[in-house]
Order: structure tokens, then C-alpha cells, then sequence
């Protein structure tokens, strides 16, 4: 929907923010519950995605015509996915063991 109102980055991370702060309160607070590293993991991979989110949206780029700022938000997102899928990973693990 954010399509039609703008091509602008900023505008869908405005929209999916609350939900990235939300994950990131619930999965920091269980953690501080628990100490289970899947939580860690989500915490960890949200923060990433923020940080990405801000490299964008400040125009860092490693290489301004061969890894521009967009290429680097996509590398640093990379690891923030990785960390998300981690933790995700685990709980689905978790999951089935005690079923």
C-alpha cells in the first residue's frame, strides 16, 4: 500500500518499524526471562535490520558507483536475516521437541 504513496525508503521504514520495535522489546524481554539464545538471536537480528535501515537511509556506501548505499544496505540486512532466521530456527527446534 506504502506503494502508492510514495517510492520513498523512509516511508516503509516508518511502516515497519513498530512492528521491528515491538520484536525487539518482546524477544529482549524474554531473553532477560530466559537467557535462551534464540532470543538473543531475534534481539540481535532486529538491531542489525535497524542499523542497515540507517546506513540506507544515510547514504553510506562502501563504493559510490560499484557498492552503493543501497548494495550496502543489502549486505548489512544479509546478516541481520541471518540472525533472525537463526533464532527462528531454534524456536521452531524448541518447538518440535516438546510436542
Amino acid at each position: 500500500m506504502a506503494v502508492f504513496y510514495s517510492q520513498s525508503f523512509s516511508i516503509v521504514i516508518l511502516n515497519y518499524l513498530p512492528a521491528m520495535i515491538a520484536l525487539l522489546g518482546g524477544s529482549l524481554y524474554r531473553y532477560l526471562q530466559t537467557s535462551k539464545k534464540r532470543y538473543l538471536y531475534l534481539s540481535i537480528g532486529v538491531l542489525i535490520s535497524l542499523v542497515a535501515a540507517g546506513a540506507q537511509q544515510a547514504g553510506l556506501s562502501i563504493h559510490p558507483q560499484y557498492f552503493n548505499h543501497n548494495a550496502t544496505y543489502h549486505l548489512i540486512q544479509a546478516l541481520g536475516l541471518l540472525f533472525l532466521f537463526k533464532g527462528a530456527k531454534e524456536m521452531i527446534t524448541t518447538e518440535r521437541h516438546l510436542t
